[in-house]
């Protein structure tokens, strides 16, 4: 009789040899199944929270996410590839719902390919796995001052500190890339200077030794101020029926009540609303109602009475349809 360890286990004498297990409080019995026996497994709660982005259920019972089990989601499957237990350690990363192997000595990485922790090959920075769930990819987190490149973290800095970025090209030489508002001149960011045009909404680029003022997208040259550009006036590409927005620089489209986009009630310039089906997505839709079907319709719904009935009363709200017996039917 296994309950787990340090909980108890009682034998009825029965004719099948019954047995039972008395578990404490903050435990419960799990029932036995083709691959575990019935044993005590730890509730959840706020003190014992479930782990590896497993969620705490009404019963107690922790949802564990794919590739993790346990009482609380703390044991990870396919842990094989993580040899050598005392120097890797067996991690699971919760967006990717994939486990993933970590060398303790944070100086090290995991190689997947001999199976063994290695020093890092960056340099000035830490290697890190992009984890998908097909596959794992080696990359840098380089230390400040420092900029990835080909594998090796390398030294990019310059003359600025929040008004630009450096960067490498394909060839590995240092750009400085520049805020809006700025130009790169000799490894620093300058000030623009195109006053006539404001701030907010200019743009500015330096062609040799020659300063041009722009608007930035979403605005217009209007008699040298660049002034904001109303899409939803012009022709913008909110897909009917969404509802088009117009904002500072820009413009978004919304649907309607009754329609729902990828990103709740908003959708991409182009994207189609969908119809939400409110009789299989509403929890209540006409089941208040007596003797009615539900039948969706574009954005909405309403209420029909069944086949041999006919509205009683709310007749004229198609949502509030009670229906009796009609006495015509025979």
């Amino acid at each position: 009789c296994d309950c787990g360890q340090g909980f108890n286990c009682t034998f009825y004498v029965t004719y099948l040899l019954e047995k039972t297990c008395d578990c404490p409080e903050g435990y419960y019995l799990r029932p036995e199944s083709e691959y575990y026996s019935s044993r005590c497994e730890a509730e959840c709660s706020d003190e014992r929270p479930c782990q590896n982005g497993g969620t705490c259920s009404d019963l107690k019972r922790c949802d564990c996410p794919r590739g993790t089990s346990g009482a609380l989601c703390e044991e990870i499957s396919y842990c094989s590839e993580c040899v050598n237990r005392l120097e890797v350690d067996c991690l699971y990363n919760q967006s990717q719902q994939t486990n993933y192997c970590s060398c303790k000595n944070s100086s090290l990485y995991y190689d997947y390919d001999t199976k063994i922790c290695k020093t890092c090959p960056c340099g000035n920075g830490n290697c890190e796995y992009e984890i998908s769930y097909s596959q794992k990819r080696l990359k840098c987190n380089c230390h400040s001052g420092y900029k990835e490149f080909n594998g090796y973290c390398k030294k990019c800095e310059c003359d600025f500190s929040t008004i630009g970025e450096c960067e490498f090209d394909l060839k590995g030489e240092r750009l400085c890339k520049c805020q809006d508002g700025y130009y790169e001149r000799n490894g620093g960011c300058l000030p623009c200077g195109c006053t006539m045009y404001g701030d907010l909404d200019t743009k500015c680029e330096m062609v040799g030794n020659v300063k041009h003022c722009f608007c930035k997208e979403g605005f217009q040259d209007t008699n040298g101020h660049c002034e904001d550009i109303n899409e939803c006036e012009t022709d913008n590409t909110c897909h009917p029926p969404a509802v088009c927005h117009n904002t500072f620089g820009s413009f978004y489209c919304q649907c309607p009540e009754g329609y729902t986009g990828t990103d709740g009630s908003r959708v991409e310039p182009g994207e189609v609303c969908e119809d939400i089906n409110e009789c299989k997505e509403l929890a209540v839709s006409c089941r208040l109602w007596d003797n009615v079907m539900c039948v969706n319709l574009p954005g909405s719904y309403k209420c029909e009475c069944l086949q041999g009935y006919k509205p009683e009363r709310y007749a004229m709200q198609p949502r509030k349809t009670t229906c009796v017996k009609s006495k015509f039917l025979r």
